[in-house]
């Protein structure tokens, strides 16, 4: 194999597992054929550019060289992905709590089964990320990426990234969800001593589910576009994480 193609193909190994990670880039309904040609087309532009890969290694060598630059790819964009996946963790959350989580549809940006807020917050999550331009910041990323690490020349990255991403995104959708979670226990409360006070007026079913349903999506409507505001500088700040390393 020519030193040229083996380039392309390593170029091509990194750009495709992140791509094939990233939000939007792996969105359910997008053809699979239409992020392939972006990764030959990135690769192919990408690749002419780059230090060429030493075509003396042995098979064995090439095959783990390879594979470790899958692996950087797929960490790089699981690390966006891990932040974007907040907003989702904190609508279900606020949906158990308001009672909206009976009703579930299918997440195209999650590929999961998800609430219909999960839903709805999920797609304008993405519409904020195209609208952002964060799409095209991390292709520049995934480009320049290689002017730091040459094909062929990557190490097994280290998950710390990952992980400390992952971390933030549990601790982001708990704080997200605090004003719900906040609401409701009072709501419970007050309708815990309400019923103390008046045993046989059944309070918790005749006030505090119709409360609790009215209060939550009256809430979750004044709070929705500072709920996706907060998640689109979070996932903004992700991706400049996935450009520095650190």
């Amino acid at each position: 194999m020519t030193p040229a193609l083996l380039t392309f193909v390593f170029v091509f190994g990194r750009i495709a597992s992140a791509l094939s990670t990233l939000p939007t880039f792996s969105l359910v309904g997008i053809p699979k054929w239409v992020t392939a040609l972006l990764a030959l087309a990135l690769s192919a532009l990408v690749s002419t550019g780059v230090p060429p890969v030493d075509s003396e290694l042995g098979l064995g060598q090439l095959g783990l060289a390879l594979a470790t630059e899958v692996l950087a790819g797929t960490l790089l964009g699981l690390g966006v992905a891990a932040a974007f996946a907040s907003l989702g963790l904190a609508t279900e959350l606020m949906s158990g709590q308001v009672g909206l989580s009976f009703a579930t549809m299918f997440d195209p940006m999650t590929k999961a089964q998800e609430t219909v807020l999960g839903t709805l917050a999920s797609l304008l999550g993405g519409a904020v990320f195209i609208g952002l331009g964060l799409h095209h910041r991390c292709l520049e990323i995934l480009s320049r990426s290689f002017e730091v690490v040459p094909p062929g020349a990557a190490s097994i990255p280290s998950p710390e990234v990952l992980v400390a991403e992952t971390a933030s995104c549990f601790a982001l959708g708990v704080q997200l969800a605090g004003p719900i979670v906040a609401m409701v226990w009072l709501i419970h409360l007050t309708t815990a001593l309400l019923a103390r006070f008046a045993p046989k007026m059944n309070a918790f079913f005749s006030v505090g589910n119709t409360l609790t349903g009215s209060a939550g999506i009256a809430l979750l409507l004044v709070s929705l576009p500072w709920l996706i505001a907060i998640h689109s500088g979070h996932v903004a700040r992700a991706v400049d994480t996935l450009a520095t390393g650190r």
